[in-house]
């Protein structure tokens, strides 16, 4: 599986705009109960894509 990448204001366009694959983008909150469930994503998937979480 592909690491999880953390982005912020300042890298969301050189990270996700910018992407040559596909982006699964995270946007959560300390406040946010749900928690995210990256391990459920089929491995195959998910090395074709880039994971990124956004607080």
């Amino acid at each position: 599986m592909s690491k999880l990448v953390y982005i912020d204001d300042g890298s969301f366009n050189q990270i996700v705009l910018s992407a040559e694959r596909s982006v699964l983008v995270d946007f959560w909150g300390t406040w946010c109960k749900l928690s995210p469930t990256y391990s459920d994503l089929d491995p195959k998937r998910a090395e074709r894509s880039l994971n990124a979480a956004f607080d």
